[in-house]
C-alpha cells in the first residue's frame, strides 16, 4: 500500500511541477495577449484539478483521516476545477482559431452558462447530493445527476475538438490545416491514458496523459510563435527558408517543377501615408487572406509565408510556366473580389515575380528568392512604365 501511495503521489507531484513550469514560462511572455491569458486559464484550472487529485490520494489511502468536511471540500473542488478546465480549453481553442463564437464577452458568458449552472449545483450539492454524496462512513458515491458532470466537462472539450476538425476539413482553411488537426486530436492522449486508468489503478494515468497533451500544446504554441507571422498568421521568413529547402531536397512530383512566386503590394507607402499604419496592416491582412484562398486552387498544398513588410512568398509545384501564369491570373480575380467586398477607400493591387528552381544556377535558397525578387521588380517597373 505504501509503495503504491508513494508512486501515486510522485506522479501527481511531477505533473504539477511540469504544469507549474509551463505557467511560469507562459506568464514571462513566451505567449502574448489574449491567447496567453486563455492558455494560462486552462493550465491553472488543470493545476487546481491535479492538486485536488493529489489531496484526495491522502484520504483514499488513509494517510489523512476521513472527515465529512474534507471529503465534501476536496470532491467539490475536484469537480469544479475539471469542469472549469473544460470551459477554458474550449475558449482557448476557439481563440486560437479566431472564431467569431468567442469574439465578444457576451458570447463567452452565454457559452459559460452551463458551467455557472453546474457550479450552482455543486454549491447546493451538500444538501441535495445531486452530483455526489457521502454515506455514513464518509465514502463517496455518485448522485442521481452525476451525468451532468460528464456533460458539462466533456461536451466543452469535445466541441473544441469537433470544431477544430471541421475547420481543418474546410477548404477555406487550407493554409491552417495542420494547426487545426493538432487541436482536433488534442483530447486523444488524455482519452487513451484515461482508459488505462480504468484498468491500472496503481498510477494516475489520466493526470499523466493530460500533462503530456499540455506539454505538446505548449510546444506547438512556442513553435508557432517562432515560425509564424503575428499579423497575418502565415509562416515567417525563417519557416519559409526551412520548408522551401525541404521541398527542394524532396523534389517535385514527376513532370512538375518547383516555382517561387514573390508578391508585394503596389503603392503600399501611399496607403500608409494617407490612411495610417493601421490601415496599412489591414491591407497586408487582406492580401494574406487572398493568398490563403488561392491555395485551394492547387492540387498540392503550397508553402506560403510573409517575407517581410508588404512582401509575400509562395512556393508551388507546376507543370510549366503557363500553369503558373494561369494561377496568378486567378489570384488577381480573387483580389478583385476582395476589393469589392472589402469596401475600402482604395483598391489593393499586387505585383508578382516568378522563378523556376534550377539546381545548376541556384546554389542556395537566397539565389532562388533573389531571382523571384528581380522578376517582381522588373514586372513592377514595366507596369509603371506602361501606366
Amino acid at each position: 500500500m505504501g509503495n503504491i501511495f508513494g508512486l501515486y503521489i510522485e506522479v501527481d507531484i511531477i505533473c504539477m511541477a511540469l504544469l507549474a513550469i509551463i505557467i511560469f514560462k507562459s506568464s514571462m511572455g513566451i505567449l502574448q495577449g489574449d491567447i496567453r491569458n486563455y492558455f494560462l486559464n486552462s493550465i491553472i484550472s488543470l493545476e487546481a484539478y491535479f492538486f485536488t487529485h493529489f489531496l484526495y490520494a491522502f484520504l483514499d489511502f488513509g494517510v489523512i483521516e476521513r472527515t465529512y468536511f474534507l471529503e465534501m471540500l476536496i470532491n467539490t473542488l475536484y469537480f469544479a476545477s475539471i469542469a472549469l478546465a473544460g470551459y477554458c480549453v474550449f475558449i482557448y481553442f476557439e481563440k486560437l482559431q479566431n472564431a467569431e463564437l468567442v469574439s465578444t464577452r457576451k458570447n463567452r458568458f452565454i457559452i459559460g452558462i452551463p458551467l455557472l449552472v453546474y457550479f450552482l449545483l455543486l454549491l447546493t450539492n451538500v444538501k441535495t447530493g445531486i452530483i455526489f454524496y457521502l454515506d455514513e462512513n464518509y465514502l463517496y458515491h455518485r448522485g442521481a445527476g452525476f451525468v451532468i458532470h460528464y456533460i458539462v466537462t466533456y461536451v466543452y472539450m469535445g466541441l473544441a475538438s469537433v470544431f477544430a476538425l471541421l475547420r481543418a476539413l474546410d477548404k477555406e482553411n487550407y493554409a491552417y490545416r495542420d494547426k487545426y488537426y493538432s487541436l482536433a486530436f488534442f483530447p486523444v492522449i488524455p482519452a487513451i491514458f484515461g482508459i488505462a486508468d480504468l484498468f491500472l489503478t496503481d498510477i494516475s494515468f489520466a493526470v499523466f496523459g493530460i500533462t503530456m497533451a499540455e506539454i505538446i500544446l505548449y510546444s506547438n504554441n512556442v513553435t508557432q510563435m517562432i515560425t509564424q507571422d503575428m499579423l497575418t498568421g502565415l509562416n515567417n521568413r525563417a519557416r519559409l527558408v526551412k520548408d522551401v529547402q525541404k521541398k527542394i531536397n524532396d523534389g517535385a512530383e514527376s513532370g512538375k517543377s518547383i516555382y517561387l512566386i514573390m508578391f508585394d503590394i503596389d503603392k503600399f507607402k501611399i496607403i500608409n501615408d494617407k490612411y495610417g499604419h493601421l490601415e496599412g496592416d489591414n491591407a497586408i491582412i487582406s492580401v494574406a487572406n487572398v493568398l490563403k484562398k488561392s491555395c485551394q486552387l492547387l492540387e498540392r498544398r503550397p508553402i506560403l509565408a510573409r517575407y517581410g513588410g508588404d512582401e509575400f512568398v509562395m512556393c508551388i509545384e507546376a507543370h510549366d510556366d503557363n500553369d503558373v501564369n494561369m494561377f496568378m491570373d486567378n489570384i488577381d480575380i480573387i483580389m478583385d473580389k476582395e476589393n469589392i467586398i472589402g469596401n475600402k477607400p482604395y483598391d489593393i493591387e499586387i505585383s508578382k515575380g516568378v522563378a523556376r528552381y534550377s539546381a545548376d544556377t541556384m546554389k542556395s535558397i537566397k539565389d532562388f528568392v533573389d531571382r523571384a525578387d528581380k522578376e517582381l521588380y522588373k514586372n513592377k517597373y514595366d507596369r509603371k512604365r506602361k501606366a
